[in-house]
């Protein structure tokens, strides 16, 4: 069952200034974008990320900084992967961790729908492994193979 979030304009402005400021920090380092993802995209997979995230936490009933750590969990012990697209899958790379909860996220102005999780063992699977896009072979998760939004497990740490 899918879990529909709507920000509210605040909750939506921090979540873009959020994604804002992680794309400044990334500049300034000098990270790349990850997952294949195109040098040009980068600001709008930030910001998309942020939404995602945001609206997690909304439902959780978890405060979200926004800034987080460096790879470091995103929601609490969640790791929130975010598209913009209503039919898109859960994505995972191979370095992604196995034993963390993946939660997908599809956004579109200030509204998400949390679609559904799996733990990373659980996607990494040759089965998945694809290429449908201009950013090279990762695992692609279709929605129907997620867990269900309200069997996620959680911890605030």
């Amino acid at each position: 069952m899918t879990v529909v979030v709507e920000l509210t304009n605040s909750e939506y402005l921090h979540a873009l200034i959020a994604g804002s400021l992680r794309r400044a920090d990334a500049r300034a380092k000098g990270r790349q974008q990850y997952y294949g993802a195109r040098t040009a995209d980068s600001e709008l997979l930030d910001i998309i990320g942020a939404v995602g995230e945001c609206c997690v936490a909304k439902h959780r009933d978890v405060f979200w900084c926004g800034a987080g750590e460096f790879r470091g969990d995103d929601v609490g012990s969640l790791q929130v992967r975010a598209t913009t697209y209503d039919t898109g899958h859960l994505v995972l790379t191979k370095s992604d961790e196995d034993n963390k909860p993946y939660v997908l996220v599809c956004v579109s102005n200030g509204v998400g729908k949390i679609r559904g999780w799996l733990y990373g063992r659980e996607g990494k699977q040759e089965r998945y492994w694809q290429d449908l896009s201009n950013r090279g072979p990762q695992f692609y998760i279709p929605q129907s193979d997620l867990r269900p939004v309200d069997t996620l497990p959680f911890s605030k740490f």
